[in-house]
C-alpha cells in the first residue's frame, strides 16, 4: 500500500497540474493517515504510561503494606518482651529476687525490700512481713534464726513461676497443663497455688514459694 501511495505521489509531482484533484485527495489522505498514526501513537504511549503508573502504584501499596505489617509485628514483639521483662521469676522451692526459703532471714528481707512493711502476728504460730507491693514473708515464732519459710506473692506484684504460671493471668487449667494434677489440690513440690473465680475462670491470684521438703510446721519446731 505504501509503495502505491509513493508511486502515485511521484506521478502527481511529474504531472504538474494535470491531476490536481487526485493529488489534492492524496495529500488529504496522507495528512489524515499521519494524523491517525500520531493519534494511535499517543494513545499507545498513554496506555503504556497508565499501565506503568498503575504497576508502580501497586508496588508502592504492597511495599507500604509490608512495612506496616513489619512495623506492627515489631511493636507487638517489643510489647511482649517488655511485658515479660516486668515479671519476676518465682522459683519453686527456692525463692524470688534473691530471698531464699529456708535460708534467708528477716534481716535479708529488710536489706532487699526496706522497712516499709506491716508486721502481723498469727497467734503463737508465725510472723508475717507484709509489703504493699504484694509480697509477704513468713517466719516461725519459735525459730531463733528467723528464717523465711514461706514467700507469699499476690498482686499488684508481677511474678511468674519458672514453668510459666503468671500471677493474675494464668488459670487452674494452665497449672494442670504445666504441673500436672496433684493429689493435694494445687500444692506441688516447692510451690502452692490459690485461685479466685473471675468471669467464669479460675484465675491464679496467690503463689506461695515454700521449701521443697514441704511447708515448715512452726508448732513442731523447738
Amino acid at each position: 500500500m505504501k509503495k502505491i501511495l509513493v508511486l502515485f505521489a511521484l506521478s502527481c509531482f511529474f504531472a504538474g497540474k494535470t491531476l490536481p484533484a487526485d493529488c489534492e485527495s492524496l495529500s488529504i489522505k496522507n495528512r489524515e493517515n499521519q494524523g491517525q498514526s500520531l493519534q494511535n501513537s499517543n494513545q499507545t504511549n498513554l496506555q503504556t504510561s497508565n499501565r506503568q503508573l498503575k504497576q508502580t502504584s501497586n508496588q508502592q501499596q504492597k511495599s507500604q503494606q509490608t512495612k506496616n505489617q513489619t512495623s506492627q509485628s515489631n511493636r507487638q514483639k517489643s510489647s511482649r518482651q517488655e511485658d515479660e521483662n516486668e515479671y519476676k521469676i518465682a522459683r519453686e522451692g527456692v525463692g524470688i529476687e534473691g530471698i531464699i526459703v529456708g535460708k534467708s532471714t528477716i534481716d535479708d528481707v529488710v536489706k532487699k525490700f526496706g522497712k516499709n512493711y506491716k508486721w502481723i502476728t498469727h497467734k503463737k504460730y508465725s510472723f508475717q512481713m507484709a509489703y504493699p507491693n504484694g509480697l509477704s514473708f513468713y517466719i516461725c515464732q519459735s525459730d531463733k534464726k528467723k528464717q523465711v519459710f514461706d514467700i507469699e506473692i499476690k498482686p499488684p506484684y508481677k511474678a511468674k513461676t519458672s514453668r510459666g504460671i503468671i500471677l493474675g493471668k494464668s488459670t487452674v487449667e494452665d497449672v494442670y497443663k504445666l504441673y500436672g494434677k496433684s493429689n493435694s489440690g494445687l500444692e506441688y513440690k516447692g510451690v502452692h497455688f490459690y485461685y479466685t473465680n473471675k468471669g467464669g475462670k479460675k484465675i491464679i491470684t496467690t503463689i506461695d514459694i515454700v521449701e521443697r521438703a514441704g511447708i515448715r510446721q512452726c508448732d513442731k519446731m523447738k
